[in-house]
């Protein structure tokens, strides 16, 4: 699924461990700094967009 506001993982998404566990952007910031997933890390879409930037693959 492209990046949208339809898509849970928002703009960007980077994968720690397959399948499961991502740090993730989020269109929903109620969801920042709570548990609400099932192990990722979700950001602010700038936030993982910056550090996507930043971060070797």
């Amino acid at each position: 699924m492209p990046p949208s506001p339809d898509n849970p993982l928002g703009t960007h998404a980077m994968y720690l461990d397959w399948p499961a566990y991502l740090i993730h952007g989020t269109h929903d910031a109620r969801k920042i700094g709570r548990r609400s997933s099932d192990g990722c890390i979700g950001l602010y879409n700038a936030a993982i967009a910056q550090l996507f930037a930043v971060t070797p693959v």
